[in-house]
C-alpha cells in the first residue's frame, strides 16, 4: 500500500515538474485562470440550486462570459507575440532589451482576480462568512493590476458610459 502512495506521489511530481519545464509560470497562470473558471462555474450552480433560482439561460449566458474572457487573454497573448516577433525582426535595429510577454499575462491575473471575488461572492450567497480582508484583498490587488495595466500601456483607460 505505501508503495502505490509513493509511487502515486513520484508521477504527480513527475507532471507537476514537467508541465512547470515546459510552460513555466505562464502555464501556472493558465491553470490558475481554469481552476478559477471551474470553481465559479461551480460555486454559481451551488448558490442557484440552493435559492431554487436554477435557469438554463443564466447559465448559458455565464458560460459565454467565460467563453469571451478566455478569447480576451487569447488575444492579449497574440498581441504579445506580434509586437514580439516584430521588434524582434525590425531590419538593421539590434534593440539593447527584450520586449516581454505583458499583455498576456496581466490579462490573464485581471481575469483570475475577477474569477476570484466572483467565487467569494458566490460563497457569501451560500451563508458562509467571507473575511473582510480578504474582500479587500481582491480589490487591492484588481486595483494594482489595473494601475499595472495602464502603465504598460501607456496612460489610463478610456472610461465609456454603459
Amino acid at each position: 500500500m505505501e508503495n502505490n502512495i509513493n509511487g502515486a506521489k513520484a508521477a504527480l511530481t513527475a507532471v507537476i515538474g514537467a508541465f512547470g519545464a515546459i510552460f513555466g509560470w505562464y502555464g501556472w497562470l493558465a491553470v490558475l485562470f481554469a481552476a478559477g473558471m471551474t470553481i465559479d462555474i461551480i460555486t454559481g450552480v451551488m448558490v442557484a440550486n440552493l435559492h431554487g433560482e436554477w435557469r438554463s439561460s443564466i447559465m448559458r449566458e455565464g458560460l459565454a462570459h467565460k467563453v469571451g474572457s478566455i478569447f480576451a487573454v487569447l488575444v492579449a497573448v497574440l498581441l504579445d507575440a506580434a509586437l514580439s516577433l516584430v521588434v524582434g525582426n525590425l531590419p538593421g535595429v539590434q534593440l539593447p532589451f527584450v520586449i516581454p510577454a505583458i499583455l498576456g499575462p496581466l490579462t490573464m491575473v485581471w481575469y483570475i482576480i475577477a474569477e476570484f471575488g466572483s467565487i467569494i461572492e458566490n460563497i457569501g450567497l451560500m451563508g458562509v462568512p467571507v473575511p473582510g480582508f480578504l474582500q479587500k484583498a481582491i480589490k487591492v490587488l484588481n486595483n494594482a493590476v489595473d494601475a499595472a495595466g495602464d502603465a504598460a500601456s501607456g496612460g489610463e483607460e478610456e472610461k465609456t458610459e454603459e
